[in-house]
């Protein structure tokens, strides 16, 4: 064989090993990042811990990895972002939620835990019939002891805690609709700029729309951190735009108009599962730890 075949060749090779390696291990871990926000606003400091897009995933033995994880965290509370199950498995019958049910009812006993939907049980939701499975799910979240905040909020330590959950018509592949912040208002009424808003929503998609309510800081999923993702370039593969999604991981920041020197940030999480393309390329999974502290602390 050719020498310089014999090099391309022992390098595809070895891509391959490389690729199958983080392959196999980013699909079975996930890491815990940590992000700090600072505001004049927040009164004491507070601790979320946000999970979303779980998917029914079960990181071995029963997902007490997480529950370990978050115990050890010690949140103020547990936000999930929404996308717990996969919508057709839901609809083809049988235990749709059992893993997410059984990792919920660890968690709510370590800390409150609220929830707001994701595209999967808005789906689930909106399809009526179905043997009423959206409302069977929703129950036995409840009697778990989560707090669902169906376009709702609660005050948490002196901040605002804002659940936003959006139609189907807002995550249509190719043809999404444009969310305007008088549309969120109509859902969840006006912001208030004297409190410190954290608006928990499942797409990053309608960033501009949240910044131009007012949400102080936005904390999103739905994208699975691009599926993989390369140095320097991020995410590959978004749910709805394809390929190179805007928005794929970490934090975005944009100006609240008309609101002098405010930002809206949005965390976005890399999600903890996946379900269409079964894979995580150097994008393990994510618990994202947010601590709200006071501007001068």
């Amino acid at each position: 064989m050719n020498p310089v075949y014999r090099i391309i060749l022992i390098l595809i090779v070895l891509f391959l090993i490389f690729f199958a390696a983080v392959l196999f291990a980013d699909n079975r871990r996930f890491v815990v990042r940590r992000y700090v926000v600072r505001d004049r606003r927040i009164a004491k400091p507070v601790r979320y811990v946000l999970l979303t897009d779980l998917h029914e995933k079960v990181y071995p033995p029963d997902n007490e990895k997480i529950v370990d994880a978050v115990r050890e965290i010690g949140p103020d509370a547990v936000l999930l972002g929404g996308d717990l199950i996969v919508y057709k498995k839901a609809v083809k019958g049988g235990d749709f939620c059992e893993n997410s049910l059984s990792l919920v009812r660890r968690l709510a006993a370590a800390a409150p835990v609220f929830y707001v939907n994701g595209n999967h049980e808005q789906h689930l939701m909106e399809d009526g019939g179905k043997d009423r499975l959206y409302e069977r799910f929703a129950d036995s979240l409840k009697a778990c002891g989560v707090c669902l905040l169906h376009n709702s909020g609660r005050d948490i330590s002196g901040t605002l805690l804002q659940g936003l959950e959006l139609p189907m018509d807002y995550y249509e592949r190719f043809h999404m609709r444009t969310l305007s912040a008088d549309r969120i208002e109509s859902m969840i009424g006006q912001n208030r700029p004297d409190v410190f808003t954290v608006l928990l929503t499942h797409t990053p998609d309608q960033f501009e729309a949240y910044a131009d309510w007012g949400a102080d800081l936005c904390l999103c999923g739905h994208i699975h951190g691009g599926v993989a993702r390369l140095p320097l370039i991020g995410g590959i593969i978004g749910p709805q735009s394809g390929f190179f999604p805007r928005y794929s991981a970490g934090v975005y920041e944009r100006p609240i108009p008309g609101a002098d020197k405010r930002t809206c940030r949005m965390i976005l999480s890399c999600g903890m599962g996946m379900h269409k393309m079964p894979l995580r390329f150097m994008n393990p999974g994510e618990i994202s730890v947010i601590e709200l502290v006071p501007q001068e602390a």
